[in-house]
């Protein structure tokens, strides 16, 4: 047991919590619960009124939307939607395509969920996974899972163009490389060079895998996040949101 616990503690997001425990010892992010969720995006935790995250669950078009889709669907979707879709997941998931002006979308319960689940769907023993070293933890996770499956995995400079050009190019024979970074860094609120980082995969047979959670909704026209504007498209990126 003291060997795992030393293992575990190896782990950044382990880290993370036990700092957090030390400086806060009255308090656990596990154990915030909110008490009451307010008009204009406040929610009551531990007896404050605080900030909600966006604020759009008391958006009134999003309840009746919801209580239009339980009326018409039930509660549930009946199986996993590896097996089957309801009618409802398809027509969203073409809204939004048509909304971010791509060919497809695929809507996954979270962006974490998301990224542990298709990066190491996306590449292959044959092929390299590239990860900005400040790229968000659940991008890293992924990229844990992908390796422990084979997939040779490496990470370059933060946002660093010539860096990742270095990495790819020392990395010998591969068959297709993924790039994968964020939209927008949560920690500290950088923007990616996408359109250099694009120029450096398009020339090293590698496709951009783009975290963009903190920028969709928010930035770029209309909301549509931080790729259309900075690549003028889609095209070889897969793009998170």
């Amino acid at each position: 047991m003291q060997q795992l616990a030393q293992a575990l503690r190896q782990n950044g997001l382990v880290r993370f919590i036990e700092h957090y425990a030390e400086q806060f010892p009255e308090s656990h992010l596990k154990d915030l619960v909110v008490d009451e969720i307010l008009p204009n995006r406040k929610i009551v935790v531990a007896g404050r009124e605080v900030d909600s995250f966006l604020g759009l669950d008391q958006d009134p078009r999003v309840k009746q939307a919801v209580i239009q889709g339980v009326r018409k669907w039930g509660t549930h979707n009946g199986a996993s939607r590896a097996f089957a879709s309801v009618r409802a997941n398809i027509e969203a998931e073409d809204q939004l395509a048509r909304w971010l002006g791509t060919e497809a979308t695929l809507i996954y319960p979270s962006v974490t969920l998301a990224n542990l689940g298709a990066i190491p769907g996306l590449v292959g023993r044959q092929d390299v996974l590239v990860v900005d070293e400040h790229a968000h933890n659940s991008i890293h996770e992924g990229a844990r899972i992908a390796k422990a499956n084979g997939v040779r995995v490496l990470t370059f400079s933060h946002c660093d163009p010539s860096a990742l050009d270095q990495v790819l190019g020392s990395a010998g024979s591969y068959r297709c490389a993924l790039v994968a970074i964020d939209g927008v860094y949560s920690m500290t609120g950088a923007l990616p060079p996408l359109a250099e980082l694009n120029r450096v995969a398009l020339r090293r047979n590698a496709v951009l895998y783009i975290d963009d959670a903190h920028g969709t909704g928010i930035l770029g026209r209309q909301g549509r996040g931080t790729v259309y504007d900075a690549l003028g498209s889609y095209e070889n990126t897969f793009v998170i949101g």
